[in-house]
């Protein structure tokens, strides 16, 4: 995709874009490490461990508040709090569907779902995109055809 000339877009910076994200990080880590502490368990090789469930729970959690927050408002409470947005890369500023804000969400959490150290790190890699693309987007913005930009 070419730079977005023309637009009266103003994209959010990869400050704005990582602070965001963070937020919304510690919105879920607390409430989860207040449910999952009393589960861990020493299994027999005296490791701690958690059950499977919880991560496939944090992870549906995460997905609902993501995908229907983009797709209802542009925004979650980080990018909110950012003063950011999620829209449709093309150029009208509205806010993207709901498959298109699934897909944002998806293509990252499925790449670092992969048991393989090289995919985790590469997950990593589809939001470090935005940093030299000319539209500031991760592929992931890329594959949903989204931007994010001030609010």
């Amino acid at each position: 995709m070419k730079p977005l000339q023309g637009l009266s877009l103003d994209l959010a910076s990869i400050g704005q874009r990582f602070a965001a994200r963070l937020i919304d990080g510690l919105i879920f880590l607390v409430p989860y490490l207040a449910l999952t502490v009393p589960l861990v368990e020493e299994n027999t090789d005296g490791d701690l461990t958690l059950p499977m469930w919880t991560t496939w729970a944090m992870l549906a959690a995460s997905a609902i508040y993501e995908v229907i927050l983009v797709a209802v408002r542009g925004q979650t409470i980080g990018k909110a709090v950012m003063k950011v947005r999620v829209v449709r890369a093309d150029g009208t500023g509205q806010l993207p569907s709901l498959g298109a804000s699934a897909i944002r969400f998806l293509l990252p959490a499925v790449v670092a779902g992969i048991p393989v150290v090289t995919l985790q790190v590469a997950s990593l890699l589809i939001y470090a995109w935005a940093i030299w693309d000319p539209n500031r987007q991760g592929l992931h913005d890329k594959a949903a055809g989204t931007v994010v930009v001030r609010a």
